[in-house]
């Protein structure tokens, strides 16, 4: 468990996603991954020190765990630094970027208090599908941090989303 959210530490999100590979591939199901962090998170950091920067991650962090209390076959981890990963099994490609775009306007219609003050964070979401038999927990998640990285570039606060053709 990562001590400062409660959620999963990479080592406990690899585990658990490689368990439900396993699983999709048994019953042949896709397996889907997210990839999120706050949007100009260092300007939290440096304008609200770094116990603000941390609330802000517990306070993502809280909003993303309630959002997957409903979504059996799932699981996320805190990647490192403000970054998560979300692995979800069986869902179509709609289905998970609605799913990703709730979880975004969550986020940002929730702000956070800190020292008395209403902050307003947004984050930007990547999401990668991939069919069951051609899962990899690797490869899912470096074509979800691509498209992280593509709904960045493309102004932030937004859902971008990959098929696993697009990743050739």
């Amino acid at each position: 468990k990562d001590s400062l959210t409660g959620l999963l530490n990479r080592r406990g999100f690899d585990d658990a996603a490689q368990r439900l590979i396993v699983q999709a591939r048994c019953s042949r199901k896709p397996v889907s991954a997210l990839m999120c962090d706050i949007d100009m998170f260092k300007q939290v950091n440096d304008t609200q020190g770094h116990e603000g920067g941390d609330a802000a991650i517990r306070h993502v962090a809280d909003i993303v765990a309630k959002a997957l209390e409903s979504v059996p076959d799932s699981v996320v981890g805190r990647q490192g630094g403000d970054e998560f990963a979300i692995l979800v099994v069986g869902r179509s490609i709609r289905e998970l970027a609605q799913f990703a775009d709730d979880i975004r306007m969550a986020i940002e219609s929730a702000p956070m208090t800190w020292r008395d003050e209403a902050l307003f964070l947004t984050i930007s979401l990547g999401v990668a599908i991939s069919a069951s038999e051609d899962a990899d927990i690797t490869s899912l998640l470096s074509r979800a941090d691509q498209a992280l990285y593509e709904a960045k570039k493309r102004g932030r606060n937004r859902v971008q989303v990959t098929a696993a053709a697009d990743a050739a």
